[in-house]
């Protein structure tokens, strides 16, 4: 699977387009053959990963599949599934997923100490 995203997919954070809203994090894999993303679609789904499949094709003879993940969770269980004891990988993608990862943890972070602060003060 990490063979499949260093080759034909990235690791974003922000989205790499304006467009996206920032912080926006995914993975995305790209292919012109359907059963190739339907394989990894049904990996993905054994593995408990919620994905989409979109045709980024213009026409019938100009048909391109992407597969995205996104979604903390989604993104997490992927990344673990893709990094943890990897010791060949392509640095650069390693690194994003490393900043998405950072990313989350401080996230996440901030949001328990918001939660803590509000059952501290629900207690009426």
């Amino acid at each position: 699977m990490r063979g499949i995203i260093d080759g034909d997919g990235s690791v974003e954070l922000n989205g790499g387009s304006k467009s996206r809203k920032d912080g926006a994090r995914r993975i995305r894999i790209g292919s012109a053959s359907i059963s190739f993303i339907d394989q990894i679609s049904e990996f993905l789904t054994n593995n408990e990963i919620d994905h989409k499949i979109y045709n980024s094709g213009a026409t019938k003879s100009n048909i391109f599949y992407t597969l995205h993940i996104h979604g903390d969770l989604n993104l997490i269980k992927t990344l673990r599934f893709l990094y943890k004891d990897a010791d060949a990988y392509l640095e650069r993608k390693y690194l994003n997923a490393a900043q998405i990862r950072n990313s989350l943890i401080e996230k996440h972070s901030k949001l328990r100490e918001t939660a803590s602060a509000i059952l501290k003060q629900a207690d009426f």
